[in-house]
């Protein structure tokens, strides 16, 4: 099995260094790779450079959910097709409308405002793109207040945010290669504070 961790939150230098794996971990083969999502969430807009390069990639996108999979992180858990996510039965799920703190002129503060709003449309479309959620349902789920939305994965399988909670009885999520020994360790970086144009995680 060809596996690659998300874990830890989502920002700038783990991004860079997790795409960095993956193209060598497409180079290697088109062989499938599964990435395993355990994370608190975090920058939106690495969350969906994360994403897109999962959604185009060479070979076949397996994702696991596991330990907490919080707002951007759902984002790169939607990256596989539906029949390719899972979740262990004890995973955290949470999404939040987006946030972003910012000083600055009228002018400047109203064109950041648009680009939220142009982010919430995108994440809409990730949220609906292969769920059982309207792009109405999720915006009244998810995006009109700013409360933090927990989840379970049973409530996540009736979604279609995934489609197979992990069972003892079957040792390994639905889909996933077991005859690919390759695997690429977890992104370790220390945390450095850093401020984010727009981030799903709120302090």
């Amino acid at each position: 099995m060809r596996r690659i961790y998300l874990f830890g939150d989502i920002n700038s230098e783990r991004t860079e260094k997790f795409i960095a794996q993956l193209h060598e971990l497409f180079e290697e083969s088109c062989d499938p790779v599964t990435v395993f999502i355990n994370s608190c969430g975090g920058s939106v807009t690495d969350a969906l450079a994360i994403y897109d390069l999962l959604r185009n990639a060479p070979c076949e996108i397996h994702t696991v959910a596991l330990g907490k999979v919080h707002s951007a992180a759902i984002t790169a858990l939607l990256a596989a097709r539906r029949e390719n996510r899972s979740s262990y039965p004890n995973t955290e799920f949470m999404s939040h409308d987006i946030s972003w703190k910012s000083d600055g002129p009228r002018a400047f503060l109203r064109d950041r405002v648009d680009q939220l709003e142009r982010t919430v449309r995108q994440l809409l479309e990730v949220y609906t793109l292969d769920t059982n959620l309207s792009q109405e349902e999720a915006r009244v789920l998810f995006f009109v207040d700013m409360a933090d939305h927990y989840f379970t994965p049973q409530e996540a399988l009736e979604m279609g945010f995934i489609s197979k909670i992990i069972s003892r009885e079957d040792g390994r999520a639905a889909g996933i290669v077991q005859n690919e020994p390759a695997m690429v360790e977890p992104v370790n970086i220390i945390q450095e504070e850093e401020t984010l144009a727009i981030n799903s995680s709120r302090d």
